[in-house]
């Protein structure tokens, strides 16, 4: 009995790996999609950006897409209870801008003053007369 050899058809096969690489483009496509996304652990992140924050706000970057105030507030709420927090975070949609504000926090007006007195270059009694009456 003689062996039979077998020729694969190399127009098939070329289909074939084509086929298989489109599939693993389209995957690799989709696994990046995924990881972009950034959604695992934002609301963390964005409670310990505020804690280290010179002032008690900060301004939510663009992964934080829900439409909802009050959905969101709860996600925070609930992500901060998680973490102990002493705190409790509160999210406010103003100019088309969401923020993420501790309203608790302590020495606010001292905070406010230290940030303006490093980034402003102006005195101590400069800021005085452009901050009364505020």
């Amino acid at each position: 009995m003689a062996d039979v050899i077998t020729k694969s058809d190399p127009v098939k096969v070329a289909e074939t790996l084509e086929q298989i690489n489109a599939i693993r483009r389209q995957l690799a496509e989709l696994a990046e999609l995924k990881n972009a996304r950034g959604t695992r652990g934002k609301y963390e992140e964005a409670l310990k950006t505020l804690e280290s924050n010179d002032l008690p706000l900060i301004e939510l970057p663009a992964k934080f897409t829900n439409k909802s105030e009050a959905s969101m507030q709860q996600q925070f709420k609930k992500t901060a209870t998680e973490m102990k927090l002493t705190w409790e975070p509160s999210v406010v949609f103003f100019n088309d801008a969401k923020f993420l504000v501790n309203f608790d926090a302590d020495n606010v007006e001292t905070k406010l003053e230290q940030y303006v007195l490093r980034h402003a270059g102006i005195d101590k009694a400069e800021l005085s007369k452009l901050t009364q009456g505020l």
